[in-house]
C-alpha cells in the first residue's frame, strides 16, 4: 500500500490543510426518516438504522471509530406548540458496541417529561478518529 503525505489540498479555488481532514470535519451523518419503517434518507458512512421501539434507534457506521463527538436533532412537520413541548433527541452509546453503532432516542417533552415517540426526522452527524 502507497502513502501520499501532503500538507494542503487545493480544489483549484481553495486551499485546506490536510489537519482540518482529519482532525475535526463530520466523519459520518445520516438523516433517519422514523415513521413508519425507519429509512436513511441520506448518508455519509452509515450502512443501516434498526428501529428498537417507539422514538428508538440505532444507526450502523460502515466505518468504526475510536474517538468520536456527535451531535444530534430531531424534527417533526406536524409539531405546533398547542400540541405539547419540542421534539428532543438523545445519543449515547453502549460501551461494548460503541465503536461502530450509535443509539439515537427522540420525543416530546411536556412539562418536563419525555415520551419517546418516532420523529419525522432525525439528523445525526459524528465527528472524530476513525478505527
Amino acid at each position: 500500500m502507497s502513502t501520499l503525505e501532503v500538507s494542503n489540498l487545493n480544489d483549484g479555488t481553495t486551499t485546506v490543510a490536510t489537519t482540518y481532514i482529519t482532525n475535526g470535519s463530520v466523519k459520518a451523518s445520516a438523516f433517519v426518516d422514523g415513521t413508519g419503517t425507519p429509512s436513511i434518507t441520506y448518508s455519509l458512512n452509515a450502512s443501516s438504522v434498526t428501529d428498537n421501539g417507539s422514538g428508538d434507534y440505532t444507526v450502523v457506521w460502515t466505518n468504526s471509530f475510536n474517538t468520536w463527538f456527535d451531535q444530534v436533532l430531531a424534527t417533526d412537520a406536524s409539531y405546533t406548540q398547542s400540541v405539547g413541548g419540542p421534539y428532543v433527541a438523545s445519543s449515547y452509546y453502549n460501551s461494548s458496541t460503541h465503536i461502530d453503532r450509535r443509539q439515537v432516542r427522540c420525543g416530546e417533552e411536556n412539562s418536563g417529561t419525555i415520551t419517546l415517540q418516532d420523529c419525522e426526522g432525525v439528523c445525526l452527524s459524528i465527528t472524530g478518529d476513525l478505527a
